[in-house]
Order: structure tokens, then sequence, then C-alpha cells
């Protein structure tokens, strides 16, 4: 999410934690996917998986080529045991450009291909 200014994007995000974030108004698609994308962000970091989930889905559902949202989730799903919807997130996120961290760290060999067979 290149190209987007940072001091109003903190205030919406600072704005958006502390309401809850029920209510995103955001006319830039973009934008409002950036700030899902950052609640999702702070879910992922205290362990509140499902939370996390629920915040990456809404940033895909704002703006579907979101390649690091889709990362985020998978990285949510696996965390919560959720290992075919974490491969089908990864895979995705790699399809649309996004580095494949699954793959470098061996997580997808591991994870995914033992899934699938």
């Amino acid at each position: 999410m290149q190209g987007l200014p940072t001091w109003p994007l903190i205030s919406v995000i600072f704005l958006t934690v502390l309401t809850g974030g029920e209510t995103i108004r955001a006319e830039n698609p973009r934008l409002k996917a950036e700030v899902h994308f950052q609640r999702g962000n702070v879910f992922l970091r205290t362990d509140q998986f499902p939370k996390a989930i629920a915040a990456y889905t809404l940033a895909i559902q704002a703006y579907p080529q979101f390649a690091t949202a889709y990362h985020k989730r998978g990285t949510a799903h696996y965390f919560s045991d959720n290992h075919p919807a974490a491969c089908l997130d990864w895979k995705r996120a790699c399809d649309l450009g996004h580095e494949c961290m699954a793959w470098n760290f061996g997580i997808y060999e591991e994870i995914c291909k033992k899934d699938s067979q």
C-alpha cells in the first residue's frame, strides 16, 4: 500500500482502535482496507486470531488485490490450527505478488503439501 500518506492514516488507525472499529467511513477502498489491515495486525500481535481473521477479511473485501492481507490472514489461520485455510491464503498472497514467506521458511512445504496429500 505504497503512496498513502502516513499521518492521516495513523490518525484513522488510532481512532479506529479506540472506537473498536465498528464504523469505518473511508471513501477510498485502499484506505479502508489499510485501516482494517492495521486492526488485524493488532489482533494478530495479541493472539486474538479470530478477530485478526475477521479484520483481514474486511481488508480483503475492501481491496481484493491486497496481497499482504491474504498473507497475514493466512498466518492467523495457521496459528488457529486451520492449516487448509492458511495454505489457501498464502497461495493467494503469492499469486498476487507478495513475497512468499511461508515458502521461505519451509512452512508451506511442511504444512500445505502434507495437508493436500
